[in-house]
């Protein structure tokens, strides 16, 4: 994999180091250092260092870390899909917005903005865990998803129902329009991508498929 001018450099300076470190006899010299950047010497350098020049992210999680991650990612989906469900059937009955109805639509709100923050954000505070984490040593294979409307969504959610604020509100909270279909229509296509290249190796036993039967039940065309 080709490395960015400023991955080479910060590889550079800690294979420097690392030689100072064990007290190497041998002079460091740039020029060499620089000519193995292509080819760094895995021998001598963590696997951990190396994949953090090739990785946007400043940590690396352990496979252990990322199982148990999709396990909690296999909880939101369920949650996402069930209370959609949920609002759907409301919505076909004329059901009244009661307290069901916001505790349901707030749950479903801030599901989706977890999901679609998971999936597109390429970074976060350490103790994060984001889609990209899993692809920390394949970087090619999960192009993040783009999507302006889903991340101004997932952004009003932030702003609007899990903060009181002083920005211009267009109603009060159970009364406001969320596009929800819209969301799902867009949200099911990243999950289903995030879920057909993720390594198994990263995933908890049966996550994938649970997720992908929770994403069958929606019915976004």
């Amino acid at each position: 994999m080709k490395l960015t001018r400023l991955a080479a450099i910060r590889l550079q300076c800690v294979m420097s180091r690392q030689l100072r470190e064990n007290g190497s006899s041998h002079a460091a010299d740039g020029g060499q250092l620089i000519s193995t950047v292509g080819r760094p010497a895995r021998g001598n350098l963590p696997r951990g260092v190396i994949m953090s020049m090739l990785s946007p992210r400043k940590v690396i999680h352990t496979d252990e870390v990322l199982r148990t991650a999709s396990d909690y990612l296999e909880y939101h989906v369920h949650m996402y899909v069930d209370t959609l469900v949920f609002i759907s059937a409301r919505l076909a009955q004329s059901a009244p917005r009661d307290l069901a109805w916001n505790a349901t639509l707030e749950s479903h709100l801030v599901h989706a903005r977890l999901i679609i923050d998971f999936l597109r954000k390429p970074q976060g505070r350490e103790d994060d865990v984001l889609a990209i984490d899993f692809f920390h040593d394949l970087p090619d294979t999960y192009p993040l998803p783009e999507d302006e409307f889903l991340k101004s969504w997932a952004d009003n959610v932030g702003g609007r129902l899990v903060h009181i604020t002083t920005k211009p509100m267009p109603a009060l909270k159970s009364r406001q329009e969320w596009p929800i279909m819209e969301i799902a229509q867009r949200l099911k296509p990243w999950l289903h991508e995030f879920l057909r290249v993720v390594p198994d190796s990263r995933l908890v036993a049966g996550a994938r498929e649970q997720c992908l039967s929770h994403l069958a039940k929606l019915k976004t065309q």
